[in-house]
């Protein structure tokens, strides 16, 4: 009997954020770079039992769009997948997909299959997505812990116009790191943390964010995927070198998201339902705008720019406006100068005695 392949909740979810980004990330690489390359390491069928779409179609779909603007680019997909029945699956799909497209746009795509863990294939990938004049995405998204070395991400973040969108088990590495010796816990961590230092998960993340950050140069954020009694199950970690990316994954996260707290299913959904937490900056708007203003005047536009491309911080332009007028209600702030209803031109400044 065949095996049903159908997406649980939490990989729609996941590739709900994936079509939003791409299909900015697209548009915009493919304006600037003569070659966009997709890397989907762990592929799938492409198009589920229920008929629902996995992230190669939303990558080819986003692509196909892009397309239709700037065909002079060159768009090429890697697509990778250990079981040779899914891979097989997943090339008749993507051509029956790619049939519904014109024809120019199949011209212009070049994909490549390979029945392998994509470990075995990544010093190829990456030096493809290292040529000149390429914009590279990679969405990594294993079965567990062990199948992604930090060495892997490290690796692929030295790529200047590389992205890395991916999924780190925490829970797995929480529940079996009993059984992990040092070498394997550096393989997954990227050092070789002791036992005392990994006690529970908002540690083992907190270190792994911390170690990504300084040792790739990139911005990092993370999207915590819970379960219905609240459990952590995985982070959705991005990583991109420039503030443009961390800026659109801030709009998506938003854009998606129900409450100031939730993307997907927020207090108001049935509670079996599980949940992506966007975590909060930790400090309040108000003390993050005297950080960085002080005494002296700004302009919202300044303080976007530094908020925006803060990874710590989660706020995005339209919540970063709402922040502001409430601040202005409340008489912690002046409006120096600039018209009424606050944009970017405005130029604010924080009350003395607030």
């Amino acid at each position: 009997m065949a095996e049903m392949w159908n997406p649980k909740e939490h990989s729609q979810i996941k590739e709900s954020i994936l079509e939003k980004y791409l299909g900015v990330w697209y548009m915009k690489i493919t304006y600037r770079f003569r070659r966009a390359y997709y890397v989907d390491t762990c592929s799938g069928p492409g198009v589920f039992d229920n008929g629902i779409h996995g992230s190669p179609m939303i990558a080819l779909k986003n692509a196909f769009e892009a397309w239709k603007k700037h065909p002079s680019c060159g768009y090429e997909f890697v697509f990778c997948d250990a079981k040779a029945d899914v891979l097989r699956r997943l090339k008749e799909n993507i051509t029956s997909f790619l049939s519904c497209f014109e024809s120019g746009f199949n011209s212009a795509v070049q994909i490549h299959f390979h029945e392998c863990d994509f470990l075995e294939k990544f010093d190829m990938i990456l030096n493809e997505a290292k040529k000149k004049e390429t914009a590279a995405f990679l969405f990594i998204d294993p079965f567990n812990a062990s199948t992604v070395p930090f060495e892997a991400i490290e690796k692929a973040m030295k790529g200047i116009s590389t992205e890395v969108l991916f999924n780190f088990m925490h829970s797995d590495i929480n529940r079996n790191k009993r059984l992990m010796n040092s070498e394997k816990t550096e393989r997954i961590m990227g050092k070789g943390y002791d036992q005392e230092k990994l006690k529970s998960v908002p540690i083992i993340r907190d270190r792994y964010i911390s170690d990504l950050r300084e040792r790739t140069g990139a911005y990092v954020t993370y999207y915590t995927m819970k379960t219905p009694s609240e459990s952590p199950l995985y982070d959705l970690i991005h990583l991109t070198k420039h503030c443009d990316g961390l800026s659109i994954m801030k709009e998506v996260m938003s854009s998606l998201s129900k409450s100031p707290h939730y993307f997907s299913n927020d207090e108001r959904y049935a509670k079996d339902q599980l949940t992506i937490f966007v975590p909060r900056s930790r400090d309040s708007f108000f003390e993050v705008l005297k950080s960085v203003c002080g005494s002296e005047q700004i302009r919202v536009e300044r303080l976007y720019n530094e908020i925006m491309c803060d990874d710590k911080l989660f706020w995005t332009k339209s919540s970063i406006l709402e922040q502001i007028r409430g601040l202005l209600e409340t008489g912690k702030i002046k409006l120096v100068s600039g018209p009424k209803r606050i944009n970017k031109n405005s130029v604010i400044e924080i009350l003395e005695d607030s």
